[in-house]
């Protein structure tokens, strides 16, 4: 099966997490992946990590008016 080229982003991620972009794009240029690429899939996937780590807030109930009818 091929790989897309996020997974092979984020398999050179995980070898080398502080790589810079002109540093993978040697590195996967054989891929075809520009440096471009290379940093937006790194800041989407540090964003989701993020997202990740917080705590989503539930839905407040609905308090009922003191009014009556």
């Amino acid at each position: 099966m091929a790989k897309s080229k996020t997974d092979i982003i984020k398999e050179y991620l995980e070898k080398n997490p502080s790589a810079k972009g002109k540093e993978a794009e040697a590195a996967l240029k054989k891929h075809g992946i520009s440096a471009q690429y290379f940093y937006t899939i790194k800041s989407s996937l540090s964003n989701r990590k993020k997202r990740a780590g917080k705590k989503k807030a539930g839905r407040k109930p609905v308090v009922a008016s003191g009014y009556s009818t």
